[in-house]
């Protein structure tokens, strides 16, 4: 990438955050976590693999989503969300392309966007000690009937990218994959 494509980079992520940061969403209330706790325990119990952390996400203002390679991207509000970590004592049913995990992802989003207010589901997927990939799901993974689940997973992946800070609120960003 060449200077004037980072500096262009650098300008949108930062636009986005502030942007995203006056947004904002209402945290998600605590009897939410509950329920999303217990959604958890019943998908690892018919799917199998540990669901090793529920909790909100509550610690970034808004998520950044950049696609590089169409040079777009766009903020999501992260107040009012649940983030669930599959795999965190192994690393093999969760490494790419990991189907099996992209699935209890997307089980794990449908039911806590269905029995829950929240209105985005994170799940974060090992891939490493130190590296995690995210499934990044908002409400209109409910409305997608004559879509496969391979496609709904495969277009909500993300890498971990940077902590921007705007102001006293901190924005996620998060590179899709492809």
């Amino acid at each position: 990438m060449t200077s004037v494509g980072r500096a262009g980079l650098a300008t949108v992520v930062l636009a986005l955050a502030l942007a995203g940061s006056a947004a904002g969403a209402e945290p998600a209330p605590a009897p939410a976590v509950e329920q999303a706790r217990q959604i958890a325990r019943d998908v690892q119990r018919e799917l199998g693999l540990p669901v090793t952390g529920v909790t909100t996400t509550t610690g970034v203002a808004t998520l950044e989503l950049l696609d590089l390679e169409t040079s777009s991207g766009r903020s999501v509000p992260a107040g009012n969300g649940i983030h669930f970590t599959l795999c965190q004592r192994t690393v093999r049913w969760c490494a790419l392309p990991a189907r099996r995990a992209r699935l209890q992802a997307l089980a794990l989003a449908r039911r806590t966007l269905l029995e829950t207010s929240v209105s985005l589901v994170v799940v974060a997927l090992r891939q490493s000690p130190t590296r995690h990939l995210q499934l990044v799901f908002e409400r209109d993974v409910l409305d997608l009937p004559d879509v496969s689940d391979d496609q709904i997973t495969r277009e909500r992946l993300y890498a971990m990218g940077w902590l921007v800070t705007a102001g006293r609120e901190d924005s996620l960003v998060l590179l899709r994959l492809r």
